[in-house]
């Protein structure tokens, strides 16, 4: 079923009690103050007489054409009353006068001229403010997209040849569209980016632009979002005429997935948006020359309609880049920096396993920081060392109050974590191992778990086998356990519910059937409790591992409490010393 039914009307509805809440916010600034003070200086007529009687007045100022008067008192309080005619009243304040009441009376102009400009004010704001809805509602004339001018080249970017060979026929066509059209082929009208945050994606179509010397458009998927009904749309609207003016051009929605979600699933807040997104990508023709790219962390949440041939026609997904593409990375980024000779970028790309394109950006400009702060003329190795550990785990804590006591338990967590790791995986590295605190971490290790396309279910075992050793280290060598192993034991119970709701490895097939939530909801349960067996496995052979190498454990962790940091030469010097 579409939640998004009567999306439209749900709009206009709250626009509706808007507009209700507004102007009874204006009936109470002009009327709420006002009635309260006068409840309380109201007097009837009956009472201003007896007033007057007993020389109680000072003065009564009354106005033409209107039965109100203003009263002042004698001793200084002001009142308000109405009277029956202003005859009667004149009449009776007359006589009174003559038997020497000294009341002063008075007969103003009527403040119809006052209350008039307060009238014409409140109509003024009460215009201003349905002008302001209703451009709202038109998209907003606050809302601007202008093409720009790319200077990024295809030489700038690194690490996806392969995707870069995809996307070079586009800039081919956008130059020589004829090399296309006179045999009948069309260019695709849009390109899905697909692939993890930091991978080049809005990169690489800023440099197809580049390359193409065409306008480019750049939007975030966020600034269609629809505050009030209709303007995500007319912002979609405006894009594409200001494209088709510039044609050829190239149209980039960055996070596409925030109004392109499955109009189907129960989470799409902007149907509308959507729906006329799918109409100008179907309005206009590859002869305009307008392409569009899409970039999304989460194609898994789009729509259908979005992403089938005449929309998206071509999907290219943009991968973590491999150690190859990791060094080329990171020569692009290191071109316009002093690094020392001893710095291998070699080195650099085999120790930064996960890191993406703009997480190695973020090394190299975190290392010259550090550079630059300890007075250094070029990045050194060790300045290298800090950008990799601030990157991974966060800046050092120099002040950090640790005891001897939490030293000692650290050293022995991350050597029980070493340690497991050389005996079940030898062949994966250990680029280091800390136990100076960062960020959230009191100490770590960093092994190459580079990992392949497909993850084994022997390797997805081990690695939680090496999450439980510094857990099950402190419990054998202490006798104790701490709060320390918290995210060691989260992940590796990640890995166990993938293992047995994603990749069925437990021996079981469990599958999800959309409209059973009942059932759903027993496989889900049942899902906990494989995983959970999974994991009790797991946690035992690490125990068993660790109790049979506790010497090295040992041994370990005191040269990490001496030391406080183990380089890889380090590690290295004493595995062929103690295994």
């Amino acid at each position: 079923m579409n939640k998004n039914t009567g999306n439209g009307s749900n709009g206009n509805r709250k626009l509706l009690i808007y507009l209700i809440l507004f102007t009874l916010l204006l009936t109470l600034i002009r009327l709420g103050g006002k009635t309260i003070k006068e409840d309380e200086m109201r007097i009837s007529y009956d009472e201003l007489i007896t007033e007057v009687k007993d020389q109680q007045v000072e003065s009564i100022t009354a106005y033409e054409s209107t039965l109100n008067i203003d009263i002042v008192m004698k001793n200084e309080e002001e009142k308000i009353s109405a009277i029956p005619g202003l005859t009667e009243l004149a009449e009776f304040l007359r006589i009174e006068q003559e038997n020497g009441n000294q009341i002063k009376f008075e007969v103003k102009a009527s403040s119809k001229a006052s209350s008039l400009v307060v009238q014409l004010l409140t109509l003024s704001i009460y215009i201003g403010f349905l002008t302001y809805m209703i451009r709202k509602m038109n998209g907003g004339s606050d809302y601007t997209i202008k093409p720009v001018t790319s200077k990024v080249r295809f030489s700038d970017v690194a690490g996806i040849d392969e995707e870069k060979e995809q996307l070079e026929e586009v800039v081919t066509f956008l130059k020589n569209p004829e090399k296309y059209t006179k045999i009948g082929a069309k260019i695709p009208k849009g390109i899905l980016l697909n692939g993890d945050p930091g991978t080049g994606k809005t990169l690489l179509a800023k440099a197809i632009a580049g390359e193409a010397g065409v306008p480019f458009f750049q939007a975030n998927g966020s600034s269609f979002e629809e505050k009030f009904v209709g303007v995500g749309a007319s912002r979609i609207r405006k894009l594409f005429t200001e494209a088709k003016k510039v044609a050829p051009c190239i149209v980039f929605i960055d996070e596409i997935d925030s109004v392109a979600q499955n109009r189907y699933s129960g989470h799409s807040y902007s149907e509308q948006t959507l729906n006329q997104l799918l109409a100008e990508m179907d309005g206009f023709s590859t002869n305009q020359k307008v392409i569009v790219i899409a970039a999304t962390n989460h194609m898994d949440v789009l729509d259908p309609a979005i992403i089938r041939p005449g929309r998206f026609d071509r999907h290219v997904f943009i991968p973590m880049p491999d150690v190859v593409a990791r060094e080329k990375i990171l020569r692009i980024h290191a071109r316009d920096k002093k690094i020392s000779d001893n710095v291998l970028l070699t080195d650099i790309a085999k120790r930064t396993v996960g890191f993406s394109g703009a997480d190695l950006e973020n090394l190299l400009n975190e290392a010259a920081i550090y550079s630059v702060n300890n007075h250094k003329q070029y990045i050194s190795s060790e300045d290298i060392d800090e950008a990799i550990a601030r990157v991974l785990v966060g800046l050092k804590k120099k002040n950090s109050a640790i005891t001897p006591e939490e030293k000692w338990l650290t050293a022995v967590h991350e050597a029980g974590h070493a340690v497991v790791s050389e005996v079940v995986r030898p062949n994966v590295i250990n680029f280091g191992i800390s136990i100076v605190p960062r960020g959230h971490a009191g100490g770590y290790n960093v092994f190459d778990e580079s990992g392949h396309k497909y993850a084994k279910k022997s390797d997805l075992l081990v690695q939680m086998q090496v999450l439980y050793g510094g857990r099950v280290a402190e419990e054998i060598i202490l006798g104790d356990i701490s709060s320390g192993a918290s995210n060691d034991l989260e992940k590796a119970s990640q890995i166990a519910h993938r293992m047995v709701t994603r990749f069925s490895m437990n021996g079981s097939l469990l599958t999800k059937i959309g409209s059973e939530s009942e059932y759903n909801q027993r496989i889900d349960i049942r899902s906990i409790e494989e995983a959970e067996k999974i994991c009790k496995e797991n946690y035992e052979i690490a125990r068993r591992t660790v109790d049979a190498h506790k010497k090295q454990v040992i041994s370990l962790a005191r040269l990490l409490y001496e030391k406080e940091y183990l380089s890889q030469e380090e590690i290295n010097a004493f595995i062929l010393e103690n295994f």
